[in-house]
């Protein structure tokens, strides 16, 4: 993925107070979804993550977009990503014969729940 076409999956705009209220839904959404370390784990060996009610596709997309962003500033030479324990980068979630970093198994949960909601 290059930066324009990770811009264009954000869709960034102005900050306003709607996104104050969009960003506390996005991090209930991920309390949830994501949960402890186990909870995570058992989202990714379940045939599909169990989904929080009160959540729409548009919830899940702006989550989608935060981890990624996720994922890629951990992964960029050089990156630092002073707001992130370093101890959690290094977590592994294994989950049968997958392997996840944290940030990795955080983004799986979250695509693996758009494509379950988008097909049902």
């Amino acid at each position: 993925m290059d930066e324009h076409e990770f811009d264009s999956l954000c869709n960034w705009q102005p900050f306003g107070v709607q996104d104050v209220q969009s960003a506390q839904r996005v991090n209930a959404l991920a309390a949830q979804l994501w949960g402890s370390r186990d909870h995570l784990q058992r989202q990714l060996l379940a045939p599909y993550p169990e989904i929080p009610s009160g959540f729409d596709l548009a919830d899940f997309r702006k989550l989608q977009c935060l981890a990624q962003l996720f994922v890629v500033s951990t992964t960029i030479k050089g990156s630092q990503v002073s707001w992130l324990p370093s101890r959690l980068l290094t977590v592994e979630i294994i989950a049968g014969a997958q392997r996840f970093t944290l940030p990795e198994a955080c983004c799986e949960v979250v695509n693996r729940a758009i494509e379950y909601l988008e097909n049902r």
